[in-house]
């Protein structure tokens, strides 16, 4: 089970198991999965037949508690809780997204007027500390690439011709293929349209782009930057909100409080980004903010959702994950996780410890590298001919919904949870990679 499991797929490094319909469970409000057949996109869910927060008409569970796909929004949850997560977690995303947006715009109109320029340099490490280097749009694509959750998208690698080519000054041994198939996007005419296949190329082991394509057709490295982002902040990280729907149980009848209010920021938090993340965009559009309205916005969503990934498989993403921080971590921490996870398994009644694994330490993780790899939102070219309208959308996203929530007072790191259990995944996540560990969130709380 989990992203990119399939028929045929062996283990990946993101998550391997494939339970059984045998295995499932009810869950109170909702159930977890116990079959996920993520290559077609399917996740067949049972238990309790209850559906909403927000039900959408694609993911309707009928009567025997069944639902036909993942569904980013559908869980129930008591008023008290939904006015606990407004006051304390809302008007945090709200200060965040209204600071963050209005000091983008007030960058991007001084640089319209030729006041400032986009930052110069950038990290030349994956994980924000280090040697800075000039800023290379071909880097940021090896990046987005290979420090996120799209390192999935990995399809192999070649020895680069004639024993070697040259991606800038740094010789290439070899070329790793990254593809997305069928990807879901935003036309200029603001209309859903899927392509049939974008593909990036990266030089190894310098990680600059070589090329990339959209169905056949050349693009810039500041086009691969906006495609790729695109895809990541709307089609794909939203498959981590919507797993992280069946690692959640929001009943007052178990005694594990401090999970109960991780699941109730999950919730919340989903219903946020599936729900209300459109409407407050359409507003922007009525402000005169944007440019364009995103009105197709909402099927790119539940395209990413309902598509599931093709399945990727263990030993592609162990022969990359050389040189991917992100993908090496995922990949030692699952199993240590998954049995920590078995020993506590009756502080969390009702959850599956693979979506579990996939809302906490996946999703935080991804939001970290976001923001660790996109460093200026203004990199992002909203006067590109063909893709500035998913730019100006990019653009909306950095600034104002991947950083950690200012002000939260509830402990939301691993490393400062009240729970034994999450205590203990940071102690061995910290063996691996500290700075990485000290970034992982208990709930979907931003």
């Amino acid at each position: 089970m989990g992203l990119g499991s399939g028929r045929g797929a062996s283990s990946s490094c993101l998550s391997s198991s494939q339970p059984t319909a045998s295995d499932a469970v009810p869950v109170e409000p909702r159930a977890m999965a116990a079959v996920m057949r993520i290559a077609r996109g399917i996740a067949s869910v049972r238990g309790d037949a209850n559906v909403g927060l927000h039900n959408t008409h694609t993911n309707d569970v009928d009567g025997d508690g069944v639902a036909d796909a993942l569904n980013m929004d559908h869980v129930h949850m008591n008023f008290s809780d939904y006015l606990w997560v407004w006051y304390f977690v809302g008007v945090n995303a709200f200060y965040l997204w209204a600071s963050g947006i209005t000091k983008m715009l007030g960058r991007a109109w001084l640089m319209r007027k030729g006041c400032i320029k986009p930052r110069a340099s950038m990290y030349l490490d994956g994980q924000a500390r280090g040697q800075r280097v000039p800023y290379d749009p071909r880097r940021l694509v090896g990046k987005l690439c290979l420090e996120g959750l799209q390192v999935v998208r990995y399809d192999g690698k070649e020895a680069a011709p004639e024993g070697g080519s040259h991606a800038g000054p740094s010789k290439t041994d070899e070329i790793a293929y990254f593809r997305w198939h069928q990807l879901p996007y935003l036309t200029k005419e603001n209309t859903f349209a899927r392509a049939n296949l974008l593909e990036v190329q990266i030089a190894l082991p310098s990680k600059l782009m070589l090329a990339a394509t959209l169905d056949g057709e050349p693009l810039t490295p500041n086009q691969a930057i906006i495609l790729i982002w695109f895809d990541t902040i709307f089609a794909f990280h939203v498959k981590l909100h919507a797993y992280a729907n069946w690692s959640v149980n929001v009943s007052h009848k178990h005694d594990n409080k401090y999970m109960r209010r991780a699941s109730t920021i999950t919730v919340m938090y989903n219903y946020f980004g599936h729900s209300i993340f459109p409407a407050i965009a359409r507003t922007w559009y009525r402000w005169g903010w944007t440019q364009y309205k995103w009105d197709a916005i909402e099927p790119v969503i539940e395209a990413g959702i309902s598509d599931g990934l093709r399945p990727h498989y263990a030993h592609k993403l162990v022969e990359i994950s050389k040189y991917s921080n992100i993908c090496r971590f995922v990949h030692q921490l699952r199993e240590p996780f998954l049995k920590a996870f078995e020993w506590h398994k009756d502080d969390f009644p009702q959850v599956n410890g693979d979506a579990f694994y996939i809302g906490t330490v996946m999703h935080s993780l991804d939001h970290t590298n976001m923001a660790w790899n996109m460093e200026d939102a203004l990199w992002l070219d909203t006067d590109d001919e063909r893709f500035g309208h998913l730019a100006e959308a990019g653009r909306f996203v950095r600034a104002g919904f991947v950083d950690d929530l200012p002000g939260v007072c509830w402990p939301r790191r691993f490393k400062r949870a009240t729970h034994p259990f999450y205590r203990s995944i940071y102690k061995q996540a910290a063996r691996i990679d500290r700075r990485l560990a000290d970034h992982m969130d208990t709930a979907i709380i931003k």
